[in-house]
């Protein structure tokens, strides 16, 4: 888990994160399945305070699941450019758009769980109330909210490969 944490303070830099962590940048030329996810989930945070509507579409399975329910209670929200063109244009939007990443989540408390690890963990059962499951290669990102943040409940995702590529399959 340490080295995944070097690894996200590392990837924060150079997402434009305002931590001092440069001096931790021990990176490889190869990242491992886990450090990807916390790369790619970053990328999206930062899609997200940039109004990147395009970008967090991409970053989304078809199948993806709001496992606190989302509006209607079932988990079913399609997650695509219009929602987020929509959502982007929100005024509830206003209080993230061009924030610093660490002004809205605390990296240095945040959390990377493999499937081996999830299943062994409190969130094991989150999402169970809108039929989501997790599958052996997933992989849980954790990024509590920042003191202060308007993004109260942090950022959560759950990290699937499809047909190669790494989408968030389950949000709350």
């Amino acid at each position: 888990m340490k080295n995944a944490f070097l690894t996200i303070l590392s990837i924060s830099t150079i997402f434009g994160c305002s931590h001092n962590a440069a001096q931790l940048h021990t990176q490889s030329e190869t990242l491992s399945p886990k450090e990807e996810v916390v790369k790619i989930h970053l990328r999206n945070l930062r899609y997200l305070v940039e109004g990147n509507a395009k970008g967090l579409a991409a970053a989304f399975s078809s199948n993806c699941l709001d496992i606190g329910g989302g509006p209607h209670g079932t988990g079913k929200v399609q997650f695509d450019e219009a929602y987020f063109v929509d959502a982007l244009s929100s005024t509830k939007y206003d209080e993230i758009r061009g924030r610093e990443i660490s002004e809205l989540v605390d990296l240095e408390k945040s959390s990377v769980y493999s499937y081996k690890e999830i299943v062994n963990s409190p969130h094991k059962d989150a999402g169970k109330k809108v039929g989501f499951e997790y599958f052996p290669g997933d992989f849980l990102i954790l990024f509590p909210p920042a003191v202060g943040s308007p993004v109260h409940d942090g950022w959560a995702a759950v990290y699937r490969k499809e047909k190669g590529v790494w989408k968030i399959i389950a949000i709350d």
